[in-house]
């Protein structure tokens, strides 16, 4: 049912591109943004995209784990995941790939370090312990020098390079930071009474339109734990066949 939706090096380096160019635009833009009121409009949609370019950048490297960013091209695929981890908040690939396995292998136990035992119920206190396990010394002094970067090329050509930084790079990375956790963890993954216990984890009933806004498709969990080898963006059809062989099981059930 899934050969149809093996990784293609060619479509995920492509796509690559476009978030790539996304991210990179957006900055250029936040550059060249005038300081004036009268362009709030277009300063809070650069935000949004922002948010988006960000987000992106760690569904790459999420690929790059699964080796199915760039499978033809295996050194290629890891060395896109390490330059997208890094360019999003200073992480280091090798790190976040043995999370993220030990995060496949064991989901919601004790053992996931994307879950959170004590307060499973407590999104806040989750996020808190989400966020601790991807933070140190070193990956805020790295982060801090993508900061810097970042600042340096805004203060050569704004007069407000502090006040876009903080607008357009720290505000968008917090909250694609709250976007990943929350369609990628924390709804498919949090306990409610209405969720059998086989049911690990579970998936979003989203339109694939509104499910590429919220996060990429992460919300389309489960079938993402079934198949992970499958792509980001081949998720909306793979859920689409596993929901009709799960129709035709119940009909002759």
């Amino acid at each position: 049912m899934q050969n149809d939706l093996k990784a293609n090096s060619f479509y995920g380096l492509a796509i690559t591109l476009i978030v790539g160019f996304l991210w990179l635009t957006t900055f250029v833009s936040v550059v060249n943004l005038p300081s004036e009121s009268s362009y709030w409009f277009v300063g809070f949609v650069l935000l949004l995209l922002r948010v988006f370019a960000y987000t992106g950048l760690f569904i790459i490297a999420h690929d790059s784990m699964h080796q199915s960013l760039a499978p033809s091209f295996p050194e290629l695929n890891h060395q896109i995941g390490r330059l997208a981890l890094a360019l999003y908040a200073g992480l280091l690939f090798d790190i976040c790939e043995l999370n993220h396995i030990s995060h496949h292998n064991d989901p919601e136990s004790e053992h996931d370090p994307d879950y959170c035992v004590k307060t499973p119920d407590n999104p806040v206190s989750w996020y808190c312990s989400f966020m601790l396990n991807y933070l140190s010394a070193s990956q805020i002094f790295r982060l801090s020098l993508v900061f810097l970067i970042c600042y340096a090329t805004l203060q050569v050509f704004s007069e407000d390079a502090l006040f876009k930084l903080i607008l357009f790079c720290i505000i968008p990375l917090f909250l694609s930071s709250i976007q990943l956790f929350l369609f990628g963890t924390w709804l498919p993954h949090r306990k409610s009474k209405s969720r059998s216990a086989d049911e690990t984890p579970r998936s979003l009933a989203l339109h694939p339109l509104i499910s590429l806004a919220a996060c990429y498709h992460f919300g389309y969990h489960k079938e993402h734990h079934s198949f992970p080898h499958i792509p980001w963006f081949r998720l909306p059809l793979l859920r689409q066949q596993c929901l009709k062989s799960t129709a035709v099981r119940d009909s002759c059930n």
